[in-house]
């Protein structure tokens, strides 16, 4: 089967009325496939244009507990969620003694610990925690990711939020949301000058992170 689908102008392109966007093609016919295909892209424009301003919740079927314990033979699953008050928009938080104390407490000699970031404008990362260093880091995330660009997230025509924080969760793209360490002979294994860093980029604010050990006792 063919369907005929000569345009002779773009009011009456069918396509054109769905979407802004300008179809330059002069096909005298097309296969039925291509129609389809060319319906199903009109279809994904309209719904992008109705696309709700409001962000997307995630919900579990049973909240995270604030202390969670597994064990099976030898092995031990404990996960806390703990939370951190930060004091300035942009501020590098040193985490690892909080993290390194966590292990130590649980005596896992063999496994690994996870941190988890549950916000999405505030990261974790590994790095050096010295002020010089700490001063570049929030310099270049301030020079690749400007907070007053024209962002869509903070156009209320686009958006419902009202922080004015689109810089913030682009920040948090290059950082990261979630860190995996070793645990051996007891203790984190981290290198001579690594330390675990949380960024706020959206404070200030109480920030809730899970840490959880997996490992042998």
């Amino acid at each position: 089967m063919r369907v005929g689908c000569r345009r002779t102008g773009r009011d009456r392109c069918p396509f054109a009325l769905l979407h802004p966007v300008v179809f330059a093609y002069d096909v005298a016919f097309v296969s039925a496939g291509a129609a389809d295909k060319l319906a199903a892209l009109a279809s994904h424009f309209v719904h992008e244009e109705r696309m709700s301003k409001s962000s997307t919740v995630t919900v579990r079927e049973t909240p995270v507990s604030a202390v969670a314990t597994a064990e099976s033979g030898g092995l031990t699953i404990h996960g806390e969620t703990f939370v951190i008050d930060t004091d300035e928009r942009l501020q590098l938080v040193d985490l690892t003694e909080r993290i390194m104390g966590f292990v130590r407490q649980l005596r896992v000699r063999e496994g690994v610990v996870s941190l988890w970031s549950m916000h999405t404008t505030c990261a974790v990362f590994i790095n050096e925690f010295q002020t010089a260093l700490l001063t570049d880091i929030k310099r270049f995330l301030e020079l690749m990711v400007a907070r007053d660009e024209e962002w869509r997230h903070n156009d209320p025509e686009h958006s419902d939020c009202d922080r004015m924080n689109a810089d913030s969760h682009l920040r948090a793209l290059l950082l990261g949301h979630s860190l995996t360490l070793q645990i051996t002979g007891g203790d984190v294994v981290l290198g001579q000058w690594q330390r675990i860093l949380m960024a706020e980029l959206d404070g200030p604010r109480a920030r809730t992170l899970r840490v959880q050990v997996m490992g042998i006792v």
